[in-house]
């Protein structure tokens, strides 16, 4: 009997391993992590993280939005952005650190293009206003946008480790395949495998082949309680006990394709996992990274 589940795996605060996990992190991200932020992040993961800086948004949005005549001076749009953006940035204290030490010089003109918007908006000059608030907010919207895809391919590094290791210290040959995606991994040992696939917002699949009986529960736990002890935490969405010997849906679609294309183990689980999506210009990308699919501008 085999199983089937998905999760997301969260470096946590707590235990001394646990703590090392998220320095890991941000030490893989470039950015140093002071113990004062310690408080602000019980658990880490970049999808959590997004949805946090939305909610705030929105909310600095609202307010930003009511303090300026908009439906007068429609050319002030730019300015409400602007403000929204800054603000949600300075209450969100793990954001904000990482935006100061990645792109320290952006946020500092962005935060002086800001000020002069204001004082433009103030001497009834509109156009100026406008000027200067396009540029506070797209220096604004790329550094928040890069900060989160450093953390999150930091993240995805830093999760595909623990997972590798984990699987060779229980016995298992491990190989691998990454894209902009994510990351496949496909441990083998004896006629028993392992697959995890870990999406770059901290979401992982995993199934299991091979095993009989109730054994393939204890391997699981196995494997959890050996990221445990790496620090990171699997918070399980769902779990399937599937029965199959030869795997679940997962492994049973990427086995075919790796079979009908010729591909890796590895490489098929993340085509069947993670499909490729139609690429988005920049400009594009970043709008919907920053604002979100429910703020509207």
């Amino acid at each position: 009997m085999s199983v089937l589940f998905s999760g997301v795996a969260l470096p946590t605060i707590g235990a001394a391993a646990a703590g090392k996990a998220l320095f890991k992190l941000f030490q893989q991200a470039g950015v140093p992590l002071e113990s004062s932020l310690l408080s602000h992040v019980p658990t880490f993961c970049a999808s959590s993280l997004l949805t946090d800086w939305h909610r705030q948004l929105s909310q600095e949005w609202f307010l930003s939005c009511q303090s300026l005549p908009l439906r007068e001076v429609p050319a002030l749009t730019p300015l409400a952005q602007a403000k929204a953006l800054d603000s949600a940035l300075t209450k969100l204290p793990l954001l904000h650190h990482v935006v100061q030490h990645t792109h320290a010089s952006s946020l500092q003109k962005a935060r002086t293009a800001l000020q002069q918007s204001e004082q433009a908006q103030l001497q009834g000059n509109a156009e100026a206003a406008q000027y200067h608030a396009l540029t506070a907010k797209q220096l604004l919207e790329e550094a928040v946008f890069n900060a989160h895809e450093r953390l999150a391919k930091a993240q995805q590094t830093v999760l595909s480790k623990a997972v590798v290791d984990s699987l060779q210290e229980m016995g298992y040959q491990v190989r691998q395949h990454q894209n902009e995606q994510g990351t496949a991994l496909w441990g083998v040992k004896g006629g028993q495998g392992i697959a995890v696939v870990i999406n770059k917002d901290g979401s992982l699949q995993a199934d299991m082949l091979g095993f009989d009986g109730l054994s393939c529960q204890e391997e699981r736990q196995r494997l959890l309680a050996q990221l445990a002890e790496k620090g990171i935490s699997v918070y399980q969405k769902a779990s399937i006990v599937h029965g199959r010997k030869s795997g679940g849906q997962l492994l049973e679609n990427s086995l075919h394709l790796a079979r009908q294309r010729r591909l890796s183990v590895p490489h098929a689980l993340l085509e069947t996992a993670l499909p490729k999506r139609q690429q988005r210009d920049r400009l594009r990308q970043r709008q919907l990274l920053v604002w979100g699919q429910k703020i509207r501008l």
